[in-house]
């Protein structure tokens, strides 16, 4: 326990400090938990972003694709469906590359969306990609939602 009363390593992203639960992983008391550009994880595994010991210069996000209307994928019509294909063949090259993890429609109660796991330097990069996906030039009512992963375990 730390002299807040909480267990689990601690590190500085953005202006605050971030708790984990990885105390099993760590058996030295870390002193210097509130320096900047300090990482307390040894191990890499463990991804934080900006944290320079365990490697972790780009940054995952996590995007949600929300369609026009929940019965998108049952109803679209002949323009609509063009779309989709050239969205994903726009898509499918960032998959190739590696900037994308993962892709694909995830089938919700509420009405089918698109997920995407994204790798990259910043916020930024990812709204530039998203900005010239077929989807949202079609003007047909889709949106990204993109939400950053404050921390990711991945496969090597």
């Amino acid at each position: 326990m730390d002299k807040n009363g909480t267990t689990g390593a601690r590190h500085l992203v953005g202006a605050r400090p971030v708790k984990y639960g990885l105390r099993k992983y760590h058996s030295k008391r870390i002193e210097n938990w509130g320096v900047k550009g300090a990482c307390p994880f040894p191990i890499t595994k463990f991804f934080v972003p900006g944290c320079p010991r365990t490697g972790m210069e780009k940054r995952y996000f996590l995007l949600r694709l929300i369609p026009p209307r929940p019965t998108f994928a049952t109803d679209m019509d002949a323009e609509e469906r063009q779309v989709m294909l050239a969205h994903g063949a726009f898509l499918r090259q960032y998959v190739e590359s590696g900037t994308i993890i993962v892709m694909g429609p995830v089938q919700d109660p509420a009405g089918p969306w698109g997920l995407a796991v994204f790798e990259a330097g910043s916020e930024d990069e990812v709204r530039s990609i998203v900005a010239r996906d077929p989807t949202v030039l079609s003007g047909r009512g889709f949106r990204w939602e993109i939400y950053p992963m404050l921390q990711a375990i991945v496969r090597k």
